[in-house]
């Protein structure tokens, strides 16, 4: 078997192929185990509290479309 050499150009372009698969799979990840940590912490707050919550993440939701 012939030893070949690959030109780092190609290198690099593969490298940063695999990176555009890899973070979204990382981020999604991360997402999940922030979701669970903030529903579980969420649940153990009081009911005034969860009631107060909605109306920050509607006006953040809000400026996030405009």
């Amino acid at each position: 078997m012939k030893d070949q050499q690959v030109p780092l150009a190609k290198k690099i372009d593969q490298m940063l192929t695999e990176a555009r698969v890899i973070l979204p799979g990382a981020q999604a990840l991360l997402g999940f185990q922030l979701a669970v940590i903030l529903t579980q912490a969420f649940e153990n707050c009081r009911a005034r509290r969860r009631q107060s919550t909605p109306p920050p993440w509607a006006s953040w939701r809000c400026a996030r479309c405009f």
